[in-house]
Parts: structure tokens; C-alpha cells; sequence
């Protein structure tokens, strides 16, 4: 099973995952644990080592990556409006106007009751009374309007705007980066299984050219034989030689006249097998090598 066939099982899960990031950080979490889910099924599946090792790499090298950044959709703003207060400090702060109204306010008013009090005995009777009052009621306006302006200043509130901007990532675009990343790591891993089955067989062919185990130890005693230079010990060793032809079908013979065909002859005072001849089930594998006496007829 390949890297976009394992994607294509999970998909509704993933592309769930994708719709849950809020963020650019989110979406990154969200693809690097949907890369280790992926992997974790092929390493699950697959039977080729080299493949398991090139998908943990290659599927790093995707994480480390910063392709996967651009995937945002259109940002969704909203605005509300804010109150800030004015002025750097909380409480009343006194403007001038407001102050010099006050004052006028309350001289107005001193002046007016100490014209009622002095005054107001000894000339109600011929009606001048009116100016104390007038000039009272005048100064009480006058601070209700300086209040005004000081409480005014203390509650004043400016406008200001508050805006949100939401990004949501989108969900399709994700899933297509990451189909788009299995495909090409599909192909390497293809490549990988393909090289290892090319080294395995090289590995076999080889294999089948050397000598077996049992070959191996023959070898080995001759030559260990062959160093001990002990006589007995190596002609012991020569008739393991023997016993590994019989159990191949491969008999030793020793010269004799009627088996002459099978051996090259050299002349000498003495008739001997220098090297036997190999016989297998009658037919002649490879000739012996015998030594025979000049009375043969060998000149």
C-alpha cells in the first residue's frame, strides 16, 4: 500500500484536522501530525527496510519544510466600536471656562446676598429689592453652567473603533499540498524498493557463485594439512577428499590396466596413481593422472 493510498483511508480525518486550525501555528501542528500518521501505517505495512528508512527521512525533511505556510483563505474581519476616556488622569479635570464661570458665579452671588442683607431693611418699602435677587439668581446660573461645563469635561468619551481580524485556514487547500507531497514521496519509495531488489538479487547471484559451508571446510583442512606438514595428518585430510566426491556421486579410481582410457600416462620405473580418475555412474569426469612402468610400451 502505498503513501497516497493509506492518505486517500484517512482522508475524512485529516481534512477534519485541517478545519480545526485557526492558525498558521495550528495548520503546521495539524500537518506535521497527519505526516507522522501516514508514516506510522507504512512503516506498519511495508516489508522493505530501505523503503521504511527513506519515508522516515523523507517525511522530516517535509516537516522541517515552510511550503506548507501559504494556505490561509480570506481573512474575515469585525469592528466594534470602543469608549476611551479622555484625559490622562481619572476624576474631574477643571477646563478654564468652566472655572472662570465658578468664580463669576460665585462673586455674583456674594454680591447679591450682601446687598440683600445690608440693603434689603431699609428699601423694600420703595422696591428695589428686585437687584439682590436678580443678581442670586443670576450667580446660580452662572455655576449650574460652570458645573455643567467641569461635569461635561469629566464624563467626555471618545469614540474609537476595535477590529478583529479572524483567519480561517483552508481545509481543501491543505489536503491538496499534502496529496501533492505523497505522490512525490510515493515515486522515491518506489525507487528505494526497486534498489533494494536489484541489491538483493546481486546479493543472491553471488551467493550462489561461492562455495557452500561444507565446501568451505574441506578447503580449510587441506590447507591446514597442507601447513601442518605432518604426513599422516594430511593424507587423513586427503580422504575427506574422497568421502565428499561419494556423497556428490563422484567416485575416485585408481589406475589399472582395463580403466587405462581414463588416465594420462607418464613412464616410470614403478606403476602408481599419481592422481585418480573421477567417475561418475560409469561416465568419465575429469582423467587421472598414472605413472607406469617402461615395459608398457611407454617410451
Amino acid at each position: 500500500m502505498t503513501l497516497s493510498d493509506i492518505l486517500n483511508e484517512e482522508r475524512d480525518n485529516i481534512k477534519a484536522r485541517f478545519a480545526g486550525a485557526d492558525s498558521t501555528e495550528a495548520a503546521q501542528e495539524a500537518m506535521r501530525r497527519s505526516l507522522e500518521r501516514l508514516l506510522f501505517r507504512f512503516m506498519e505495512q511495508s516489508e522493505s527496510e530501505r523503503a521504511k528508512q527513506t519515508a522516515a527521512h523523507l517525511a522530516e525533511t517535509v516537516k522541517a519544510s515552510v511550503a506548507m505556510l501559504d494556505t490561509c483563505g480570506e481573512p474575515e474581519i469585525w469592528e466594534k466600536e470602543a469608549s476611551v476616556t479622555a484625559g490622562k488622569k481619572k476624576g474631574m479635570k477643571l477646563r478654564p471656562v468652566g472655572l472662570i464661570l465658578a468664580l463669576v458665579a460665585l462673586a455674583v452671588l456674594a454680591a447679591g446676598v450682601v446687598l440683600l442683607m445690608t440693603r434689603v431693611p431699609g428699601t423694600t418699602a420703595k422696591g428695589i429689592w428686585e437687584l439682590p435677587l436678580a443678581l442670586i439668581a443670576a450667580g446660580a446660573l452662572l455655576l449650574f453652567a460652570g458645573g455643567l461645563f467641569i461635569r461635561t469635561d469629566k464624563k467626555a468619551l471618545k469614540k474609537g473603533a476595535e477590529k478583529t481580524v479572524i483567519l480561517h485556514m483552508d481545509a481543501g487547500k491543505l489536503y491538496r499540498a499534502l496529496q501533492a507531497v505523497t505522490i512525490t514521496m510515493d515515486r522515491q519509495l518506489a525507487l528505494a524498493e526497486a534498489e533494494e531488489r536489484e541489491d538483493l538479487k546481486r546479493t543472491a547471484e553471488k551467493a550462489d557463485a561461492a562455495l557452500s559451508k561444507e565446501e568451505l571446510e574441506l578447503l580449510a583442512g587441506l590447507m591446514e594439512a597442507a601447513m601442518s606438514h605432518d604426513e599422516e595428518y594430511a593424507l587423513e585430510k586427503a580422504e575427506d577428499v574422497r568421502f565428499y566426491l561419494h556423497n556428490h556421486g563422484i567416485e575416485t579410481v585408481d589406475y589399472t590396466p582395463e580403466h587405462e582410457s581414463w588416465f594420462e600416462l607418464l613412464p616410470s620405473e614403478e606403476e602408481t596413481t599419481i592422481r585418480p580418475a573421477l567417475v561418475s555412474d560409469g561416465r568419465l569426469l575429469m582423467k587421472g593422472l598414472a605413472a607406469v612402468g617402461t615395459e608398457s610400451g611407454i617410451a
